[in-house]
């Protein structure tokens, strides 16, 4: 371009020596004519070259910009590519973010749920061990006081047994005096006998007492027969009580083995509850320690989604900073095809420019010829290619005008380029963060799929898989209008106290026949199904009401959230009414 610059002030330098030299040749002679067609002949030497070297500039500039050209659709092809790949990766990054954010709820409520779970099952395993031991102790208790009824029932039948005999022996004596005084009695009717004409009134008084003492004497043989079958009776019971009480002392005895085997389950029940706290404190040192991890990888996954939204902001930036050059890219592309227009332009008045100083050539060359002829003619021609020369010059001067408006624009471009460099700095950078954001993400989800492993492999829920009757209760008291006595609500609230709201409530009303009666001559238009189904349609309604009102009972207790279930089954009976509550787990 400086040579391009110098050789045009040459040029130009030529152009006026040349002006000179025309205006001495309106007063020289041929020699100087000679001198001025040398010297235009160089020029004309000097004007090729340059004009060949112009051209091979037009042609280096037109291949930059060429190349300029595709540089800027590599670039800008590359851009809309990263941007593109940029845009997928932000929404997969989001994408993962949310997933990994589900997961993380997920598996929190799925650790809370089976912490929830291990209580429960800890809780009914303690309830059912306090209820089986509970029912031990009552046996152990029932049998202790059946023990003690049997023992003194024995004492009470061998005192009675006791008694019995010595009220036997007591009639044997009392049998030996009234036949010491039957034999007294027949003396003295012997004696009687002999003074029975004199004696009549004694005869008659001891004929009456004879009498008596023969009533008596039939009667205590009865009463001796009775005693007899009494003592064989006794003596059958006495057996009886023997073999009682030796199966009194065998069941005595198995109670005492029981209550030991009962006592060794107490033991191991012991052992097994204080083995199984122990675990469960492990297992809930070890949720513990898990959950403290969760928290932390909830915290990290908040830090990364925050570090997500800033490099979400510094992207949007980015976008809107490679709008910006995209747009500058265009402006400059369109300068450039403009400057590329006016370098045609340029090429055009090259040509004009070298036809012109052919045509001033041969003008020259004509004045030359004529010079000797006329000198006005001469003056004339001089004057027209003066004026051509001061075009020439100005076409010239806008050409290396053009020329350096172009290199400045070349420069702005190169510039520009240079400047778009930070931003494909910047764009790496985040590039590189994202990836490692994405590697730490990848770490945090195996870290958590190892947790819930470790989770599963040490929190084992001891529920049971299906229903189990474990207790119930019944109430029969209630009046014709369903209201609870008090002594129901109060069994009820015992009751209830001994369990939960994880349980499951069955409530199974009772209804009696009382409930519709309906007239004889109505009930005999009735057929026998159609009556039936109708006392079931009633007796349902009725047990209907009961049953909310045992609910209402075990709602007080645990709020709404008991988890009550009403028996489609009505029990009928004769005069009760109430209801049955059943609980399961």
């Amino acid at each position: 371009q400086a040579d391009m610059i110098e050789s045009s002030k040459a040029y130009e330098k030529k152009i006026i020596d040349l002006e000179n030299a025309i205006n001495e040749a309106k007063n020289g002679d041929e020699s100087k004519v000679k001198d001025i067609e040398a010297n235009f002949a160089k020029f004309k030497e000097a004007a090729e070259a340059n004009y060949t070297a112009l051209k091979e500039q037009n042609i280096e500039l037109n291949t930059t910009l060429a190349q300029k050209d595709a540089l800027i659709k590599e670039y800008e092809n590359t851009q809309n590519e990263k941007d593109k790949n940029e845009k997928k990766e932000i929404l997969l990054l989001k994408e993962e973010i949310e997933r990994a954010k589900n997961d993380a709820n997920t598996q929190k409520f799925s650790y809370e749920k089976e912490i929830n779970a291990l209580t429960d099952g800890f809780e009914t395993q303690k309830s059912v061990m306090e209820d089986e031991l509970s029912k031990k102790a009552n046996k152990i208790i029932d049998l202790e006081e059946a023990l003690e009824s049997s023992k003194t029932a024995l004492k009470d039948r061998i005192y009675e047994l006791d008694e019995i005999k010595k009220n036997l022996n007591s009639k044997d004596l009392a049998v030996e005096n009234y036949n010491g005084k039957n034999l007294e009695l027949n003396a003295s009717l012997a004696a009687l006998h002999k003074s029975f004409n004199d004696l009549k009134e004694k005869n008659l008084k001891s004929e009456q007492e004879n009498k008596l003492a023969n009533e008596n004497i039939n009667s205590l043989k009865k009463e001796l027969e009775r005693v007899n079958l009494i003592n064989k009776k006794l003596e059958k019971q006495n057996l009886d009580a023997n073999a009682s009480l030796s199966e009194l002392n065998k069941k005595l005895n198995l109670s005492e083995e029981s209550l030991k085997n009962v006592r060794d389950e107490l033991k191991t029940l012991d052992t097994k509850t204080n083995k199984f706290l122990k675990t469960l404190f492990e297992q809930n040192q070890t949720i513990s320690l898990q959950t403290q991890k969760l928290g932390l990888n909830d915290s990290e996954l908040k830090n990364l989604s925050a570090k997500i939204n800033l490099k979400d902001e510094k992207i949007k930036e980015l976008e809107n900073n490679l709008t910006q050059t995209s747009q500058m890219l265009a402006a400059k592309q369109s300068e450039l095809e403009a400057q590329k227009r006016t370098l045609k332009i340029d090429m055009q008045n090259y040509e004009i420019l070298r036809q012109q100083i052919n045509i001033l050539q041969k003008k020259i060359a004509d004045t030359s010829a004529l010079f000797a002829d006329s000198n006005k003619s001469g003056g004339k021609n001089l004057l027209s290619l003066q004026n051509e020369l001061e075009s020439a010059k100005h076409k010239l001067n806008e050409s290396n005008k053009t020329i350096e408006r172009l290199n400045s624009k070349i420069n702005e471009l190169s510039s520009s380029s240079v400047k778009g460099s930070p931003v494909n700095a910047k764009i790496i950078e985040l590039q590189k963060d994202i990836e490692q954001n994405l590697n730490r993400q990848d770490e945090l989800e195996n870290e958590n799929v190892n947790l819930k492993n470790i989770l599963q492999a040490t929190t084992k829920p001891e529920t049971p898989t299906k229903l189990v009757l474990i207790s119930s209760l019944e109430c029969d008291d209630m009046d014709a209008k369903d209201k609870i006595s008090v002594m129901c609500k109060n069994r009820v609230s015992e009751f209830l106290q001994r369990f939960n709201s994880n349980y499951l409530y069955e409530i199974i009303p009772i209804v009696d026949k009382k409930n519709f009666v309906i007239p004889s001559n109505v009930a005999q238009s009735i057929k026998k199904d159609d009556l039936g189904r109708l006392n079931n349609y009633v007796n349902y309604g009725v047990g209907k009401e009961r049953a909310k009102a045992a609910a209402e009972l075990i709602k007080e207790e645990f709020g709404d959230f008991a988890r009550i279930s009403f028996s489609s089954e009505v029990i009928v009976k004769d005069v009760t009414r109430g209801f049955i509550i059943k609980v399961y787990r």
